[in-house]
């Protein structure tokens, strides 16, 4: 169950006292309508905030952070602030794996004294000015924070959606970095030589090959959130390295509050569609446990997941005659994003008969995040829609209460015709 149900009967009394309530934010952290938010820009439109300047003269009595940030609804990282460096912790980069730490020291400190397992821990000379990333994914917190002139090197740099880091790319101030079959390119980023480099997976081959050559390199692991909002906060992640909390703290919280908005409106619907996750691999239905972020968005948007049975948050394999049972029901279907985007309904049961057979198949009530697809093949829903699950929300409610949000135009969802 999402982790905001808590707080909903006290937020949704507060807001029935004020009398109204406020409408999401579009991409950029400004007032906007849930119907408002069909294109996102990807840069605030404010002036990129001031970095911390080095340290000129140290003393070792000052705090050189004065604005911090503390994780509310992500459950994976932590932070805990020194004077002049940050303890990070990520407490899974893998499925089973150990916590990692990484220790972050203000430009113009000495390094701190550190025993035990920081010692050993990665270290990082902050506010980093050269970033490289091993994947899409990790460019949105750098556009949400303005911070679009910290990045160096983007891996898959076509696929970026857009804002100014796409335009840097096109001027030739970002470098393109080519993946190779197992992972980053090294010998790219070595070339590069950034002060940090953004793994998209702990065991990239390339990632102690960086480390060898003086290369922090440090795991953004996102994806093991259970819930829109923790995702989302990993956008403070971010910030650390950069000196950006104040920032971080002010898009998130906006973030936040248009998301619990959403969930307020939706709350008290006299009915919950059932929606169905998934789709066939290899013979097989697969779809994701009940502790699933998305899973739980469905629940906040006011339906309910009709393979809640399922454990966990990872993808489980089903016969497709159990989907069809636990389905019989089922009002809308979500369907992931397929490898060729589907023209119409007859794609999906061109490859597999059965799937004529879904309740939402015959009511031609099928939809993919497939709206926001660009020339290189990059989706934006993995993107933006990563930092900005409220407009993830708005889409959602549009689909299952069409009447809560008539005038809504869909920023990453699509329905998918019947013919």
């Amino acid at each position: 169950m999402s982790r905001l149900r808590a707080s909903i009967p006290l937020l949704a009394l507060t807001l029935a006292l004020t009398g109204a309530l406020t409408g999401c934010s579009s991409p950029d952290g400004t007032a906007a309508t849930p119907q408002e938010n069909a294109t996102p820009p990807a840069d605030p439109p404010s002036a990129p905030p001031a970095q911390a300047a080095c340290i000129d003269k140290f003393d070792p009595t000052k705090d050189y952070f004065p604005d911090k940030v503390k994780f509310s609804d992500a459950e994976n990282v932590n932070v805990e602030y020194f004077n002049s460096y940050k303890v990070v912790t990520v407490r899974h980069t893998k499925p089973g794996g150990p916590s990692q730490k990484y220790v972050l020291t203000q430009c113009g400190a000495p390094e701190p004294k550190l025993t035990g397992d920081l010692a050993t821990a990665q270290k990082v000379t902050i506010p980093v000015k050269k970033a490289a990333t091993g994947s899409t994914g990790h460019v949105p917190p750098f556009q949400l924070l303005n911070q679009s002139q910290a990045l160096a090197g983007v891996t898959d740099a076509d696929k970026i959606s857009g804002g100014k880091v796409k335009d840097a790319i096109k001027a030739g101030k970002i470098t393109k970095l080519t993946p190779t079959a197992t992972g980053a390119d090294p010998a790219q980023i070595t070339a590069l030589k950034p002060d940090l480099f953004i793994s998209s997976t702990p065991t990239d081959p390339a990632n102690p090959k960086l480390r060898k050559e003086k290369i922090p390199v440090v795991s953004y692991a996102d994806w093991f959130e259970r819930t829109p909002l923790g995702r989302a906060e990993w956008t403070k992640f971010t910030a650390l390295f950069l000196d950006a909390e104040a920032e971080a703290n002010t898009r998130f919280e906006r973030i936040a509050s248009d998301y619990r908005t959403l969930v307020a409106k939706a709350l008290h619907v006299p009915h919950r569609p059932a929606v169905l996750l998934g789709a066939m691999t290899d013979g097989k239905w697969q779809a994701p446990g009940r502790e699933n972020y998305v899973a739980n968005e469905i629940l906040d948007a006011g339906g309910t997941y009709v393979l809640e049975h399922l454990d966990g948050t990872e993808p489980r394999p089903m016969d497709f005659e159990m989907v069809l049972t636990r389905g019989a029901g089922t009002e809308a279907w979500l369907a992931p994003e397929p490898t060729t985007p589907w023209k119409s309904l007859n794609d999906p049961i061109s490859k597999d008969a059965r799937i004529a057979n879904l309740p939402p198949v015959k009511k031609a009530n099928v939809w993919t995040f497939t709206k926001r697809i660009n020339e290189g093949g990059g989706n934006d829903y993995w993107q933006s829609g990563a930092v900005r699950p409220d407009l993830v929300l708005a889409d959602l409610i549009a689909i299952l209460h069409p009447d809560l949000m008539p005038s809504h135009q869909f920023t990453y969802y699509t329905q998918v015709p019947a013919q």
